[in-house]
């Protein structure tokens, strides 16, 4: 069976309930968004997107509702360099290989459509599901390293990344365009 066809669309606010529903849990959320405290309420996923960032939509076609969301925050340290967060997939289309071509729309927005010089994410070491999907789209581990979140608990993190192979010079393109990437 031919996998539907994938495309990145801007985030619409009307959406945030549907996205807030899709995590099931204090648990499910902690390991999506630490620092966003339980419950996840459409408000606090409209406040994910940073000043200057693009949340996205993932849509298959022929769907009347969108399968996944994430952003595309830029990065304090690296204002060449964009931030990839909150990615999540409804649970219904998670462990077919969604993830993966959800993540090459982003990386294809993030390179082709916004000229960043790379993709940095942050993940759990324990959380192999989504490394492997990171490591599939090219992402590789950089550093490890220990984040405190809401509890001030010390929690270790592997920070990944992504190099743009063709990079643009110059300053990153505007940020306003609809995603024209989609994936097949």
């Amino acid at each position: 069976m031919k996998p539907s066809p994938l495309s990145l669309g801007a985030f619409d606010k009307l959406y945030a309930p549907l996205v807030a529903g899709w995590v099931q849990g204090a648990e499910a959320l902690f390991r999506l968004a630490p620092g966003t405290p339980p419950p996840l309420t459409a408000a606090k996923v409209v406040g994910w997107t940073s000043t200057g960032g693009c949340p996205w939509l993932l849509w298959a076609v022929g769907q009347q509702e969108p399968c996944g969301y994430a952003e595309l925050n830029p990065m304090e340290s690296n204002p060449e360099a964009l931030w990839m967060g909150h990615l999540l997939l409804r649970s219904d289309v998670r462990g077919q290989g969604w993830g993966h071509r959800f993540v090459r729309c982003l990386v294809d927005q993030a390179f082709d459509q916004m000229a960043a010089s790379a993709i940095v994410l942050v993940v759990f070491p324990d959380n192999q599901p989504a490394i492997r999907c990171y490591e599939r789209a090219g992402f590789s581990v950089q550093r490890k390293e220990v984040h405190r979140f809401r509890s001030r608990q010390r929690h270790r993190m592997l920070r990944m990344e992504l190099v743009n192979p063709n990079p643009i010079t110059g300053t990153r393109a505007g940020t306003d365009r609809v995603a024209q990437s989609s994936m097949g």
